[in-house]
Parts: structure tokens; sequence; C-alpha cells
């Protein structure tokens, strides 16, 4: 086999691999993402009451929970995650350009070699 064919052959399975974990890498993310979302809820579980809501340190609370840590992971729900799959999707693009380019290639190379040979 030619030594340029075999250097595409490579580049392009390892192409492949990446972009097989990237894919891999956002269905996990897109997990996560649904798990995050569905566990919004839980940041204010319990409920405030006039039960279990009083005193000085209550008013406290209230605002770390309700209003700064909600406001956080409401944060990474939407900025964070938008964000990182911005990222992934654009990497993907760029490995599945890449392996279109690397199959043009080889099928260049292909016919040069079998030109040569005959």
């Amino acid at each position: 086999m030619d030594g340029l064919l075999m250097q595409y052959t490579n580049s392009l399975r390892s192409y492949e691999e990446d972009l097989m974990k990237l894919e891999q890498c956002k269905t996990a993310l897109e997990i996560k993402e649904q798990e995050f979302q569905r566990e919004l809820a839980l940041v204010k579980s319990p409920p405030v009451s006039l039960d279990n809501f009083r005193g000085e340190l209550a008013t406290g609370f209230y605002t770390i929970r309700d209003v700064e840590l909600y406001e956080s992971y409401q944060e990474i729900t939407t900025n964070q995650f938008a964000y990182n799959f911005e990222v992934l999707d654009k990497q993907i693009v760029s490995l599945k350009a890449s392996i279109e380019a690397t199959k043009q290639s080889i099928v260049l190379r292909q016919a040069i070699v079998e030109k040569k040979l005959t």
C-alpha cells in the first residue's frame, strides 16, 4: 500500500473514532442536562412554611437557597449546557468535514496509485 494512502487511511480512522467519542459525550451531556432540569425543583425543597421558616437565620437561608442557589442552578441548566453543546457541535461539524476531505483524498490517491500501476 502506498505510504500516503496509508497515512490518509489512518487519519480517517482517527477522525471517525474522535467523532464517535464526541457523539457519545454529547449524548451523555444531554442526559445530564435532562437530569438537571428534572431536579431543579429540588433546590427549593422542602417548601418554606411558617412551621419551618422563622427567625433571623431563616431569612439568610431563604436568600441563599431560594435566590442565589436557585439562580446559579438555573444558569447551569441554561447557559453552561448551551455553551458546551455549542462547542461540541462545532467540533462534530469540523470532524465531519475532515472525514469527508480525507475520504476524497483517499479516492484521489487511489486513482493516482492505480494509474501508476497501469
